[in-house]
């Protein structure tokens, strides 16, 4: 079945590797593609976990984060279609190579992983977003954990999906 794959995408391959235009240029776009999908999580999983959900706060500066949160996701969500897309081109330029790969199979796992908390992160934005300000307590509180708990874990998501990025170059 490789042997298919690897024929089916030898056009591909050969004009990849053939065209420094195209090879830099697909390169280019996924790096930017998860760099600024990543560093719009980074900056956005930073600003809720620097809220701290203490008596001081309300359910108005909660919903505030949860806002800019949701609105970040958006352009996080571009960031990674985009790079999905750069990504399969890099894969077609040498799928011979990367599908026997065991740190490109961890980075999709990885990928895979993050997408999964990034819904979850979604579905605490809405709790959050769509909790009635006179409820206050364990729902809201209970909500907040959960996504604090996905920031830590989007954080470390991305800085290890950049750095498998890293050492699938040099393999």
């Amino acid at each position: 079945m490789l042997d298919a794959l690897v024929a089916f995408t030898e056009p591909w391959a050969n004009l990849f590797a053939n065209n420094t235009i195209i090879a830099t240029a697909v390169t280019v776009l996924h790096v930017l593609a998860i760099f600024t999908g990543g560093g719009l999580a980074i900056a956005a999983d930073r600003r809720l976990l620097r809220t701290q959900l203490d008596e001081s706060i309300n359910s108005d500066d909660i919903r505030l984060v949860a806002t800019e949160l949701a609105t970040a996701h958006r352009l996080v969500l571009v960031g990674l279609a985009s790079a999905l897309v750069t990504g399969l081109l890099l894969l077609a330029s040498d799928i011979g190579t990367f599908a026997v790969s065991q740190v490109f199979w961890i980075k999709m796992s990885m990928i895979v992983l993050l997408l999964a908390n990034g819904l979850r992160m979604r579905i605490g934005e809405r709790r959050v977003l769509g909790h009635n300000p006179q409820l206050e307590g364990t729902a809201l509180l209970s909500s907040w954990k959960s996504l604090r708990q996905s920031a830590v874990a989007s954080f470390i998501a991305w800085l290890v999906i950049v750095s498998l990025g890293v050492v699938l170059v040099n393999i």
